[in-house]
């Protein structure tokens, strides 16, 4: 999460909790509710430019393999 998308919007993730809207340089929007073990994130593919929208799909399917090992 922090390379994806925390270094370039100034997001630290690592030993946080979170429940909050976020929103990226670019403008878009997120929700995330972050604590030990568990994520959610949420978005409106309307609020999200096409860049965030894909990265943060990117970050998610990365995140995805890593669980699943």
């Amino acid at each position: 999460m922090n390379e994806m998308i925390g270094k370039e919007n100034d997001i630290q993730f690592h030993n946080t909790r979170m429940d909050a809207e976020l929103t990226m340089d670019d403008g878009s929007k997120f929700y995330i509710k972050k604590s030990p073990g568990h994520v959610m994130i949420k978005m409106k593919k309307e609020e999200t430019s096409d860049h965030s929208f894909y990265m943060l799909k990117a970050m998610c399917k990365g995140m995805k393999e890593v669980v699943l090992k």
